[in-house]
């Protein structure tokens, strides 16, 4: 690391000499709620800026090979600059455990974070706290409900401005413009830089549905649409997920067009950001993260939306770092991650010390280009959704009807069905969208016994001694092209049209790819 080291312990000195010490009542203070000031920064200490986009698919972001040019911005500012994580994923496939993994470095399981309790626990140490007793002013603003200062999400934070998430729906356009409304508005009243190192942490609620984009963005890669499918009618992909009212293939080309439109207005706008930040002098050394808390359905193996199941769409996220002479720029990062990653990747850049109950791992050595014994190729990365089972329930018609985990390695996916292990999915993951159409779990019972042993023990879950899995299909699986796990799934199949679309844009037929008009006179 290309930094001058404190005579305080940095964290690695920290971790080879605790062993050394007498443990447990060093390491009881690293649990407390707000972590003793572990070295004072200065104001050559970086600025931390981390940005979040809601429901933003990997797959969908320019920088990750996208072929429309949805992120000029993000490219420009981050990607170019930093390094790009080719496989991350979230811990969760919804906003509220996703985030508060984020936020805290830990698994959804370990912090009870699911459809019932959305507070984060008092006795888990957030990023903002360990950042703002170490010295740095801590400046959050979010614009979701689920990220409320009321479940926690404020706890470390000096100014935490969450007005956006209260008063401002997502059945509404112009999210993002909001939110940096809010912020401009803030530097401007009260940040003095003279005195501290800023953390400045942004949820952006787009491009999470509706998909609203505002004049020009809504007609930006689909100017020639005539059908009846609006923001209005698909909303929360109520319909679609009910199969009452399934796009058909020019509906969907549009309901995509319609997300990558609100994707590239996030996208203008936090090339705003970042061109006001840097004329405050805030990024020539600054740490920047920016990822997202999930991605999203549009009809792969049948789901819509999110919140529902673990296939790939909704959990691989974009996942960005720049810290200019630290990172080397235009780094491309294949080895797994997890958004629990990014809370211990910064502080361990910051050479602040944190709890060893941390789950989530440092990428510092991996961006450093060192080796690192913790995270290696063949590193397991796991997922979980819990049911919903009560018709009363809020989330009963997003939520499956079984708690469902999963676990990644070196290609293979597992998802466990926890009160159905018969049901079971093993798939060698396909390299682009859609990722799992050949369920295998019959063919390779011994790997998936392997892989759920594995997931048995990361979730702590009860385990059996026999195997679930045979060698010998009772009744032989209905497969629809892309579609094939639907049998499974609470949402009926999509219909032939949506089915064939899918069909023929993963086997890499030729798929119209709408472009805009006069697409140079849109800003980006």
């Amino acid at each position: 690391m290309n930094q001058k080291k404190s005579s305080l312990l940095t964290r690695r000195e920290f971790l080879r000499c605790s062993a050394l010490l007498a443990g447990a009542a060093f390491l009881s203070t690293l649990r407390s709620v707000v972590p003793a000031p572990i070295q004072k920064r200065t104001q050559d200490s970086p600025t931390v800026i981390f940005i979040v986009a809601d429901a933003l698919r990997a797959d969908h972001v320019s920088a990750y090979g996208y072929s429309t040019p949805t992120t000029p911005n993000l490219d420009k500012w981050v990607a170019a600059h930093g390094a790009r994580f080719t496989q991350a994923t979230s811990p969760a496939p919804w906003t509220y455990p996703a985030s508060a993994a984020m936020m805290t470095g830990r698994s959804p399981t370990q912090l009870t974070a699911n459809w019932e309790t959305r507070t984060l626990p008092m006795d888990v140490t957030t990023l903002a706290e360990y950042l703002h007793f170490s010295g740095y002013y801590t400046a959050g603003f979010a614009s979701t409900s689920f990220l409320g200062g009321e479940y926690g999400f404020a706890r470390g934070f000096d100014i935490y401005d969450d007005w956006v998430a209260h008063n401002h729906k997502t059945s509404t356009s112009g999210g993002a413009a909001v939110i940096n409304d809010h912020v401009f508005t803030w530097f401007k009243n009260t940040w003095n830089g003279l005195t501290q190192p800023l953390f400045l942490f942004l949820y952006y609620s787009d491009p999470h549905s509706w998909y609203y984009p505002p004049t020009p963005y809504d007609t930006l890669y689909d100017p020639n649409y005539i059908g009846e499918l609006t923001p209005e009618s698909y909303g929360n992909g109520q319909a679609a997920m009910a199969g009452t009212k399934v796009p058909v293939v020019r509906d969907l080309q549009h309901l995509l067009s319609l997300y990558d439109g609100e994707i590239t207005f996030w996208d203008y706008h936090i090339g705003q950001m970042f061109t006001f930040l840097q004329q405050q002098g805030l990024l020539e050394h600054a740490l920047i993260v920016v990822t997202s808390d999930h991605g999203e359905l549009f009809g792969e193996n049948g789901m819509w939306v999110h919140g529902n199941c673990l296939y790939e769409e909704v959990l691989r996220i974009p996942l960005l770092l720049r810290y200019s002479g630290v990172v080397p720029a235009g780094s491309v990062v294949d080895t797994p991650a997890q958004n629990m990653d990014i809370m211990p990747t910064i502080l361990d850049f910051l050479d602040i010390t944190y709890s060893p109950e941390i789950q989530g791992v440092s990428l510092a050595p991996v961006l450093e280009e060192q080796i690192s014994p913790t995270i290696s190729s063949s590193r397991s990365t796991y997922s979980e959704l819990d049911k919903v089972t009560d018709p009363q329930h809020w989330a009963y018609a997003i939520a499956p009807r079984t708690d469902l985990r999963c676990i990644q390695r070196d290609g293979w996916k597992l998802i466990h069905h926890v009160d159905h292990p018969e049901d079971d999915e093993l798939y060698f993951l396909n390299s682009e969208s859609v990722y799992e159409t050949e369920n295998l779990i019959h063919e390779n019972p011994a790997l998936a016994q392997e892989l759920r042993q594995l997931l048995w023990d990361w979730f702590q879950l009860p385990s059996t001694a026999s195997s679930p899995y045979t060698t010998e299909r009772v009744l032989p699986e209905a497969k629809l092209g892309q579609f094939q796990a639907l049998q499974r799934s609470p949402n009926p199949r999509p219909s032939p049209e949506t089915g064939n679309f899918w069909r023929g844009w993963f086997s890499g037929r030729p798929h119209t790819k709408l472009r805009a008009k006069g697409g140079s006179s849109v800003p980006r």
